[in-house]
């Protein structure tokens, strides 16, 4: 999934300049930037979301901090968007370099900084991600208070969208489960929450993994990539796994 996007720029754009800036949950961008795209390093710009602890701690990364970092990369490509606008109605061409694409990569990671932050900042249920994982903590939360990770959530999403209004390209990246004929919009990690409702997307892409038997007879994967829904009323891609 990642692939398709930082294969995304022509000839063209990556002489004039233009950009994919990688917001890498995944921790995956930076080898495949290596391995693939040796030759775009000044297009391919890979982004570390995750703040790691100072000092002795229990779990390795700082969740409210990461979701802040998060959040100010978002603000800054706003403050890019808007200045290339800028540039582009004065002079009648993008500056160089440019941000052409946006890849959000890992929206379950999204989803479990949000939750982590609300039980850690907003209802002060613990100190930490392990602190706040149980189901002590859990059942405290109560059924109004859900809306405080639903509009952290909510926050990168509003972010993107005005990026596509400004003509950035927007890609987020998740993982789905397969459940009997019906497939869901849901977080490979165990959670209940529909954290993506269809209509915040304008165009879905299924990878889905088949086999083909090769010339020894013997049945090896096959990557197929198969837009499954475009229309107008959303503004997002996104790219997802079918797990069968």
């Amino acid at each position: 999934k990642t692939g398709m996007v930082l294969d995304s720029l022509t000839e063209e754009e990556i002489a004039n300049g233009a950009q994919i800036w990688h917001v890498d949950f995944d921790l995956g961008g930076e080898t495949t930037k290596a391995a693939h795209h040796d030759d775009k390093k000044d297009n391919i710009v890979v982004l570390n979301p995750w703040v790691i602890f100072k000092g002795q701690s229990r779990v390795p990364f700082d969740f409210p901090a990461t979701y802040q970092n998060t959040m100010d990369i978002l603000l800054y490509a706003l403050e890019v968007g808007q200045a290339q606008e800028a540039y582009y109605e004065a002079n009648g061409k993008m500056p160089n370099p440019y941000l052409k694409t946006l890849c959000f990569d890992g929206l379950d990671h999204w989803l479990n900084i949000c939750e982590t932050c609300m039980k850690i900042e907003d209802l002060d249920l613990g100190k930490d991600g392990i602190d706040v994982s149980g189901k002590s903590a859990t059942t405290k939360i109560g059924r109004f208070n859900w809306n405080i990770r639903k509009n952290r959530y909510n926050s990168a999403m509003n972010n993107m969208q005005e990026l596509c209004r400004m003509g950035v390209n927007v890609y987020v990246i998740q993982t789905i489960t397969s459940q009997g004929k019906k497939c869901q919009l849901q977080p490979s990690r165990p959670t209940g929450h529909l954290w993506l409702h269809l209509s915040q997307s304008s165009s879905l892409f299924e990878n889905k993994v088949e086999k083909e038997l090769g010339t020894d007879g013997m049945a090896y994967p096959m990557v197929l990539s198969v837009p499954t829904r475009s229309d107008r009323c959303g503004i997002h891609h996104l790219l997802f796994d079918s797990l069968r």
